[in-house]
């Protein structure tokens, strides 16, 4: 599982690099529940858009590890 303190890790990273790249690269080892679940953080911190992960059929994002990385990513 992902501690708060991974959390974190995973929001600091994004904020140091997201206006120094154009693509960001999440994998985890199957790339469907871990990786899609802090896309989906992302995408809804930034878009509001993390239900188009959610609602894609070929990824199952972990619903505990997105609430973690958005509180992260929301507590500044």
């Amino acid at each position: 599982m992902l501690s708060d303190e991974q959390a974190k890790q995973i929001s600091d990273f994004y904020r140091e690099v997201k206006d120094d790249v154009d693509i960001i690269i999440c994998q985890c080892e199957h790339g469907q529940s871990r990786s899609a679940a802090i896309a989906a953080a992302i995408l809804e911190y930034e878009y509001k858009k993390g239900i188009d992960i959610f609602a894609n059929d070929d990824y199952f994002p972990n619903k505990v590890i997105f609430r973690k990385v958005l509180k992260s990513l929301t507590d500044i």
